[in-house]
C-alpha cells in the first residue's frame, strides 16, 4: 500500500511540475486586445495603418523585444489592428517586404522558450504582369545566434476577405531565443519581389529552469525504480 502511495505521489509531482509553465499568447491584433505587449497605448484598433515611430518595443514585461531591421535608417515599425506588425521602409508601409530594403522583423527573448504557433497575415495569391503567384514568407529560428530551422509560409488567401491568414504550428520541443520574419531570397522571381506580410501573433512557453528539470528527471527515475520493484513483488 505504501508503495502505491509513493507511486501516485510521484506522478502528481511530475504533472505538477509540467503544469507550472503554460503557453502564452503575444498578439499585435485588436481582436485579441494586444496580449502581453508592454506599451499598450497608441495601437491601431481598425484597418488603418499606424506608424509606431519606434524601431523596437518590449513584450512580456521586458522578457522579450520586438525590433525591425532594414537598410533604411530608421526602419520604423508599423501596425494595423486587423493584420499586425510591419515595417515602414519598404514597398508596403504596413508590412514586411523585401524590395529595396530587405526588411526583417525580429523577436528576441532573454532566455530560450518553446515555440507553439506563429500567425502571419496578408499573404495572398497575386497577379502581376499576367503572372499569378502565391506570396511567401519565411520564419527563421535561432538559439544563441545559431540558426536552428526555418518554416516557409506559402499561403493562398482571398483578397475579397482581406486577411490572408496563415498559421503554422511549431513542434513543442523546438526551443529558441529568437525568431526572424523575412521574405525568402528568390532572386528576381515575381513572388520574391512582391511578397509582403504582417506578423499577427505567436504563442510561446517558458522553458523550466535547470533545477526544475532536475526535479522532473529525479521523479521519472523514481517512477522507473518503483516500476521495477512492483514487477519483482
Amino acid at each position: 500500500m505504501k508503495k502505491l502511495v509513493v507511486f501516485f505521489a510521484a506522478i502528481a509531482m511530475i504533472f505538477g511540475v509540467c503544469g507550472v509553465s503554460e503557453a502564452t499568447l503575444i498578439s499585435f491584433l485588436y481582436e485579441d486586445g494586444f496580449e502581453n505587449i508592454d506599451n499598450s497605448t497608441g495601437w491601431s484598433t481598425d484597418d488603418a495603418m499606424l506608424d509606431l515611430g519606434v524601431t523596437s518595443f518590449s513584450v512580456l514585461s521586458e522578457f522579450g523585444r520586438v525590433s525591425s531591421e532594414g537598410s533604411a535608417d530608421p526602419s520604423y515599425l508599423t501596425q494595423r489592428g486587423t493584420r499586425g506588425l510591419g515595417i515602414a521602409s519598404g514597398k508596403e508601409k504596413d508590412e514586411v517586404d523585401r524590395i529595396n530594403y530587405k526588411e526583417k522583423l525580429v523577436i528576441t527573448f532573454n532566455d530560450p522558450v518553446f515555440f507553439h504557433s506563429v500567425y502571419l497575415r496578408s499573404l495572398f495569391e497575386e497577379t502581376y504582369n499576367d503572372q499569378t503567384f502565391s506570396e511567401k514568407a519565411r520564419v527563421n529560428f535561432f538559439l544563441g545566434g545559431i540558426h536552428l530551422t526555418s518554416t516557409l509560409f506559402d499561403v493562398y488567401g482571398s483578397q475579397t476577405i482581406g486577411t490572408g491568414v496563415g498559421e503554422v504550428a511549431i513542434y513543442p520541443n523546438l526551443i529558441a531565443d529568437q525568431v526572424r520574419f523575412v521574405i525568402p531570397d528568390g532572386g528576381d522571381e515575381t513572388w520574391a519581389l512582391y511578397s509582403d506580410f504582417a506578423v499577427a501573433k505567436l504563442e510561446v512557453e517558458s522553458v523550466p529552469e535547470p533545477a526544475t528539470m532536475l526535479l522532473l528527471g529525479s521523479g521519472l527515475l523514481g517512477l522507473a525504480g518503483l516500476r521495477r520493484k512492483f514487477k519483482k513483488s
